[in-house]
């Protein structure tokens, strides 16, 4: 039997980030939303949706390589809890039954930006399981214990009307037959089916077998048929059990008649079945990890298992981890996704499938962003003309009289700047932060100040200043959450006794002042009010499940919950009292690659002590805490960092006008060099760091202005220097915007 028990592998996944560059650490120094964002990922052609009760996640899901990304997770806010989920229109509606309220919440999806807001609610019928979405997308089905309820979805508000119900005898899932004609449900307890037709009104009306018999009569399967799937043609409906397959012929009434079957050479209950896109192929995933892959010819009806390994004796299925649970085609149906329930750890895998046999290759592992049995996984493919959308580059500063902001626009294909607009602010930033959807800018220096962005022009309007914690304490750095709802800040003190500390804030989601204010009135959760020591740095994993605060010589590891709100801090030791995640060396900066599985800080030279400037690797465990995985010293005193979007390459900026670039081994986080670029050096040149979102140029803010490098995709070394724009303040840079 061909077994995919693997060691969990790592893979250098591609993810868009922005990246905030700033100066140095200074060692002195409420309502409910309408809407949120989650991190977003626009290149990728497909969004996956994973529903874990009580919580909806999303992915990226790329078409060519398999690479799934994690985006998010929708807020608690839309529902309070939710028993199922349906998603329309490209992925950009998705709607939610919420049992304990009674209703149906409608969220949309904005497809540039992947901003995801409520929409209204629908009632329902009490005790609602299910929703069933029919392929024409005209119909919502809701399946409760005793009748499914019809809903008619508007074709151009997607809002709910009420159609009716039909009682039904079976609790089982709703099998839809993708012509939008014909609704199947299994008999609970006999290996029957319940028929119903669907009426272009969206009434059901049950299918009788047997006319000739008295009372309405249901169609025979095999015994112990526990799951259902039809075929993607409409054509055909398979039937699985702990032992053995069937195949259904669906007939132009509704009817089905049996076209063959074979046994599987398994005893475990299947957990999922699905088709092919072509319907040559069939899945059965059983209870105890086995994927069986059958053969099925449209002509002749014959059903034949595939044998996964021809090296052993008889025919074998494919195992895989332990905890497998659903399965879903991938964008162009070319792969396999499946979630896996926490046995071990919970995440999600997918597989090429071969085009011959149809059977799953090696897999692809990929963690899942929040633990519990997962219920559902929709693959939604995506408008892609959707995706065309302008990046612009911000470098911020002190022109000698007002802190200010230049607006640059990326020549897509060069990567050269065009200036378009200049915006002052009362404020010299050490921070430039946007939300994920690049909708809102902030410049952060103790205070904040708030912009809107312009998504085609990049030209900022100003929401206004508002102070972060008043007259005691400021924001020095700032990061926000994946999800784009709450904003995690290093705050300075602000006299003589006062300590460092940090805070999560409920912020920056809408262009007015108001919510920008709750840097002030919406804390999140103030877990070390008082830390006691300087506080350098923040960061957030993408997964938005773990804060990272760097201080002297340690990392304090802070796990966030599905409320966006800041856990009490992991302890790095079972010794006495609460333990620090150690560096060895005073850090200053610090960042969390693309798929959350390595974290890196800079630890500039410190004059008290001996030793070189390092830059540090560590490995991500599931909970978030950290492993140093290599300190490697670098030839000067570093500046800044950025990571590039395929997790492989880093790239240090150093103050006497070098550059260092490192490769990233995927499994342990090893640095190796790849090249050290000399520049001419500046007294007072310092190396802010931006990377372009599709990873083909690094920008760096000095003293002559912003340089721009190409990358080369393969080795990660920079080639093509030049000077892309001389602004009239020299700070942190930062890249924004979407590209296919």
């Amino acid at each position: 039997m061909r077994s995919h028990r693997l060691a969990p592998v790592r893979f250098a996944v591609p993810l868009v980030l922005v990246l905030v560059l700033v100066s140095a650490c200074s060692g002195g120094g409420s309502g409910q939303r309408s809407s949120t964002t989650l991190g977003f990922v626009p290149s990728a052609s497909a969004w996956v949706y994973a529903f874990t009760p009580p919580t909806i996640t999303r992915y990226s899901a790329d078409a060519t390589d398999g690479h799934l990304i994690p985006e998010g997770h929708v807020p608690s806010f839309f529902y309070v809890f939710v028993r199922d989920i349906a998603v329309a229109r490209d992925g950009e509606v998705v709607y939610a039954i919420d049992a304990t309220l009674n209703r149906i919440d409608v969220a949309r999806v904005d497809a540039r930006t992947g901003a995801i807001g409520k929409d209204g609610s629908h009632p329902v019928p009490s005790g609602g399981l299910e929703l069933a979405l029919d392929a024409r997308e005209r119909f919502l089905f809701v399946r409760t214990s005793s009748e499914i309820h019809t809903l008619a979805i508007d074709a151009t508000t997607d809002a709910l009307s009420d159609v009716g119900s039909v009682a039904t005898s079976s609790s089982r899932e709703l099998i839809l037959e993708p012509g939008g004609r014909f609704l199947y449900q299994l008999h609970p307890f006999l290996p029957e089916v319940l028929a119903f037709g669907i009426a272009p009104s969206g009434t059901l009306t049950q299918l009788d077998a047997d006319p000739l018999v008295a009372g309405v009569q249901n169609f025979a399967v095999d015994a112990n048929t526990s799951m259902l799937r039809a075929s993607h043609d409409g054509m055909t409906l398979a039937g699985a059990s702990a032992s053995d397959a069937s195949v259904y012929a669906l007939e132009a009434s509704g009817a089905l008649t049996r076209r063959g079957g074979i046994s599987s050479g398994e005893a475990s209950l299947p957990n999922d079945v699905l088709w092919s896109a072509d319907g040559s192929s069939l899945y059965v995933l059983h209870a105890n990890g086995v994927l069986a892959t059958y053969a099925f010819d449209a002509d002749t009806g014959v059903v034949g298992r595939v044998d996964a390994d021809a090296g052993s004796a008889g025919l074998q299925n494919t195992t895989l981890d332990s905890g497998a649970r659903r399965m879903q085609l991938g964008p162009s149906g070319a792969r396999l996704i499946v979630t896996f329930i926490p046995s071990v750890t919970q995440h999600i895998e997918t597989f090429a499938l071969d085009p011959a046999t149809g059977l799953p290759g090696l897999p692809q592992r990929f963690p899942a962003l929040r633990t519990g049995t997962p219920n559902r996984l929709v693959v939604a493919q995506r408008d892609t003309a959707a995706l065309r959308a302008p990046r612009f580059l911000y470098v911020a500063g002190f022109d000698g009289v007002d802190g200010r902001i230049e607006t640059f626009e990326i020549e897509p294909s060069t990567g050269d700047l065009t200036f378009r607009d200049t915006q002052a602010m009362p404020l010299n930033p050490q921070t430039l932060i946007t939300d994920r959807a690049h909708r809102f800018l902030y410049g952060v220096a103790q205070d904040v100040a708030g912009f809107d962005v312009d998504a085609d022009t990049g030209l900022l309007t100003s929401m206004g200043l508002v102070h972060t914690r008043g007259p005691d304490h400021g924001v020095l750095r700032a990061t926000v959450n994946p999800t784009g709802w709450a904003t995690y800040a290093a705050v300075i003190p602000g006299g003589a006794g006062t300590d460092y500390a940090f805070h999560a804030y409920n912020a920056g989601l809408t262009p007015t002042l108001e919510p920008l204010g709750n840097w002030n009135a919406s804390l999140l959760g103030v877990p070390d009010p008082s830390l006691g020591y300087t506080v350098c740095d923040t960061a957030v994993d993408p997964l938005g499940q773990t804060a990272y605060y760097t201080n002297v010589t340690s990392v304090r590891v802070y796990p966030i919950s599905t409320a966006n709100v800041v856990q009490p801090r992991l302890d790095a030791s079972p010794a006495a009292g609460q333990q620090d995640f150690e560096t060895g060396v005073f850090t200053f900066r610090a960042n969390v690659g693309p798929l959350g599985r390595h974290a890196f800080t800079l630890s500039p030279y410190d004059a008290g002590s001996a030793g070189p400037d390092f830059v540090a690797s560590f490995d991500i465990e599931d909970s978030g805490a950290i492993t140093l995985a290599e300190r490697f010293a670098l030839v000067s005193e570093p500046e800044d960092i950025a990571l590039h979007p395929n997790g492989r390459f880093v790239y240090v900026g150093l103050r006497n006008g070098t550059l260092q670039s490192f490769d990233v081994d995927p499994d342990t986080g090893d640095l190796t060099t790849i090249e050290t670029v000399a520049r001419p050096a500046r007294a007072s040149d310092s190396q802010y760091l931006a990377m372009d979102p599709s990873g083909r140029f690094l920008y760096m803010s000095t003293s002559t202005g912003i340089e721009r490098w190409t990358i080369d995709p393969a080795t990660g070394a920079l080639s093509d220097q030049t000077t892309a724009a001389t602004p009239a303040v020299r700070g942190p840079v930062l890249v924004t915007g979407r590209f296919e």
